[in-house]
């Protein structure tokens, strides 16, 4: 181009009438007002329910109606656990048919690890109590990688229960693990175990190879607790299926010995049947989380979360904004409560220390069978204003 000819170009604006300019401002600024109220493509977020009570479905509800309140433009679509399945693979395919999808949420470990292997790109929050380091579900804690966070509610606090079973009962001589055959999550990533042979079967009952143990749950070092003249033994007792938690009521002949119960998944369901088996045993026993003692435990390590859902509404808001989940950090306690039920005491004659009890956060009076009915529901408009309040994208 010619320098005459980029005068005249330079020029033009110039040349126009004033008219002429206006009108191709207005036009300009109606066109960029319209590009700005345009709303958002409308996103959708995959909840999973897992059986048997379904507490996915009131997550469900919290993030459609705290997702409603905040403006933003998102379908929240449950996703019930598929009939006759045990495989994760298979649970993992059934989520991803409901596609596609922007976010999928409340995905336990396992079937979280599943669609990462089967959608690599999907955005993903987990519901874990296991670590979720040792599952290779994310990298570490503060920058999760691979597009998956979440919440990790309850921790394995072997070493904890145990000091804490010892500090109310200092008499004992040998603590006993309850575990069961589940050891995903309960290594390190990548897993340093081989694996197991595919004709390999649970086995009940005591559990003595050190390999084994190691598999099943992080070992204590005996030598933290241990006295002079005075070792303690720790023991590891697996239970592979229901019938196997009632053989439990041969650890009554047990003497001097404590019970630590480690957090699985066939612990949690059928807790009413293992507070009640051992409680006949009246041997001293600390569980993982409260719900246990509401069973009529004798006492629990609580860790302290702030509320799940709440959480999860505002993680997923943040997705949805554009913020990868693999940046955001997983959540987790940040402190653990002491819970001891003194009618469980009162009712296996056991008497803790002063030290201990001093110690305690909270005392309840939870008689087997007696739980109480639910905490009622906060009113969706208190979640929707937490909602609110949650901090947004940046």
């Amino acid at each position: 181009m010619s320098r005459t000819h980029l005068r005249r170009w330079a020029a033009w604006p110039a040349a126009l009438p004033l008219a002429g300019l206006v009108a191709c401002a207005l036009v300009l600024g109606a066109a960029l007002a319209g590009a700005a109220v345009q709303p958002a493509a409308r996103q959708r977020v995959l909840v999973m329910s897992t059986p048997p009570e379904q507490v996915q479905d009131r997550l469900a509800e919290t993030l459609a109606q705290g997702l409603a309140a905040a403006g933003d433009r998102a379908e929240v679509v449950r996703v019930g656990w598929p009939a006759d399945t045990s495989s994760e693979a298979e649970v993992a395919r059934h989520l991803l048919k409901h596609g596609p999808a922007d976010l999928v949420v409340g995905v336990s470990l396992e079937v979280a690890k599943e669609v990462q292997r089967q959608a690599p790109g999907m955005q993903m929050l987990f519901d874990a109590y296991n670590d979720p380091r040792r599952s290779c579900v994310v990298e570490s804690l503060d920058k999760p990688g691979k597009n998956a966070t979440g919440t990790f509610v309850l921790g394995q606090e072997g070493d904890k229960m145990t000091d804490l079973l010892l500090a109310a009962f200092p008499r004992l001589r040998q603590v006993v693990f309850l575990v069961t055959d589940d050891e995903l999550g309960q290594q390190p990533c990548p897993n340093e175990f081989a694996p197991r042979p595919a004709d390999h079967r649970c086995r009940p009952g005591w559990v003595d190879d050190a390999a084994e143990q190691r598999r099943l749950a992080v070992a204590p070092d005996a030598g933290d607790w241990a006295r002079p003249g005075e070792p303690i033994a720790f023991r590891f007792w697996r239970v592979c299926s229901v019938p196997d938690i009632v053989a439990l009521g041969a650890l009554a002949s047990q003497p001097q010995t404590g019970v630590v119960v480690l957090m699985r998944d066939l612990f949690y369901y059928q807790r009413e049947l293992l507070v009640k088996t051992l409680n006949e045993t009246r041997k001293p026993t600390v569980f993982l989380g409260s719900i246990f003692v509401t069973a009529g435990g004798l006492m629990a390590l609580h860790p302290k979360l702030p509320d799940t859902e709440l959480t999860t509404l505002r993680l997923t808001r943040l997705i949805l904004h554009g913020r990868p989940a693999g940046s955001l950090p997983v959540s987790t306690p940040r402190s653990n409560a002491i819970v001891f039920n003194r009618a469980a005491a009162r009712r296996a004659g056991l008497v803790p220390s002063v030290s201990f009890l001093r110690r305690v956060d909270s005392f309840v009076e939870y008689a087997p069978g007696s739980a109480p009915p639910p905490a009622p529901r906060p009113p969706p408009q208190e979640k929707q204003a937490a909602a609110k309040a949650a901090p947004g994208p940046r």
